[in-house]
Parts: C-alpha cells; sequence; structure tokens
C-alpha cells in the first residue's frame, strides 16, 4: 500500500490533509517484541526490543492490512489514533521475556505480572525485601539469575570460540602462503642467478667504455 497519501493543506500552507485518503482506514497500533541480534549475541540470550508497530486495515479488504514500523510520517497520519493509543500505555519489556524462559510457566507468568515482573532480567533483580510476596521468591531469584550468569558466561565461550576460530583461518591464510613462497623459492632463485648473468661487472664496463672511446677517437682522426 502507498504510504504517501497527504496533500497540501487548502490554505496553501504545507499543512498535509489526510481525511480524503483515511476514510475507511482503520489504524491498529501494536508493540511488537523483535529480537536484538548484537545485543542477544552479547550477552547470550535472546535480548528483546519493544518496536511500535501498526497494522492498516482497509474496509472491504479482508486480504491486505500490511503491518509498518511506525514511523513520524504514520504518526502525523494517524495523529488522532496513535495519541489514543498512546495515553492507553503499554508495558515495555527490556530483557529476556518471561514467556521466552524454559523455567517459566504459564501460571507462574501471570503470577509475576501481577508482581511488575516481566523479565528474566526483572526476577534476578528483585530487592530482599520483596522476596517474601512470592512463593518460593528467594529460589527463583537465584535461578534466574543463574540462568543469566550461565548464558553470558555461554557467550563470552562463544566469543572465545569465534576468535580462535577466525585465528585458525588466519594461522592457515599465513601458513598457505608460506607454502606458496617455498614452492616458488627455486623458480625466483633460477630468476636471480640469470639476472645475475647479466649484470657486467666492473671490468665488463670499462673495457666496453675503452672500446667506445678509441671508436670516437678513430672517428675523429679519419675526420
Amino acid at each position: 500500500m502507498d504510504m504517501t497519501f497527504a496533500s497540501v493543506g487548502w490554505d496553501g500552507t504545507n499543512n498535509v490533509d489526510y481525511t480524503p485518503h483515511n476514510r475507511g482506514v482503520t489504524p491498529i497500533f501494536f508493540i511488537e517484541s523483535v529480537i536484538d541480534p548484537a545485543a542477544s549475541e552479547k550477552a547470550g540470550r535472546a535480548i528483546y526490543r519493544d518496536m511500535e508497530r501498526v497494522r492498516i486495515q482497509v474496509a472491504g479488504d479482508q486480504f491486505s492490512a500490511p503491518v509498518h514500523p511506525v514511523n513520524e510520517q504514520l504518526k502525523d497520519r494517524f495523529e488522532e489514533a496513535y495519541a489514543k493509543w498512546k495515553r492507553k500505555g503499554y508495558q515495555q519489556i527490556n530483557g529476556t521475556p518471561l514467556a521466552k524462559w524454559p523455567l517459566a510457566t504459564p501460571s507462574f507468568i501471570k503470577e509475576m505480572e501481577f508482581m511488575n515482573v516481566y523479565s528474566v532480567d526483572d526476577l534476578a533483580s528483585i530487592a530482599d525485601v520483596h522476596l517474601d510476596r512470592i512463593a518460593d521468591g528467594r529460589q527463583w531469584r537465584d535461578r534466574a539469575a543463574a540462568w543469566l550468569k550461565a548464558a553470558k558466561d555461554g557467550a563470552q565461550t562463544a566469543q572465545y570460540a569465534a576468535e580462535n576460530a577466525r585465528l585458525r583461518v588466519d594461522v592457515a591464510a599465513m601458513r598457505e602462503q608460506l607454502d606458496k613462497l617455498i614452492r616458488a623459492k627455486p623458480a625466483i632463485d633460477k630468476a636471480v642467478a640469470v639476472a645475475a648473468k647479466r649484470v657486467m661487472s666492473a671490468e665488463q664496463r670499462a673495457a666496453v667504455g675503452a672500446r667506445l672511446k678509441a671508436a670516437r677517437e678513430a672517428k675523429r682522426a679519419a675526420g
């Protein structure tokens, strides 16, 4: 769908009038948790970031409902709908959501949400004064902290392994270059020997010079 629907305001200003193009169009704003590849690789576990998205629904068209990242143009086009959605608020989750944690059951996730705990990172950070409010709270916090540490250690191990792999590749490439030089050495030595034969000695250069001088003197005498 063309997202450039706009026209200059009737008053001649640069105000954009989206009204004619928004008829029959319903924007559905929502939050999508997406993996942050760089942060996940560094942490050794899935790190999610909440991103604003909008689903564009067109009346009478049940087959097309494109989803777009929310940018400034879409905020302007659906200003009222976006403002209403923002006023409702939403819970932003940073780190690994409990729903993505293998140790968390659906009932445990619901219990934690009631306690404003939405990620493994939140669970590992619960203060001692709040642990009594959670059944086996200390054990759950310790499990979360241990899981995060294991993930971090695993990330470091993976990074070391990747670095070692890169070093092995570099060493292999250096060995290959050295082997090529060793194999080429006989040919290089031969070429050096041939070139050496082509280079005149000091005596040879002196003899050539003497002959040229004699030839010039003979020419002058004949003239």
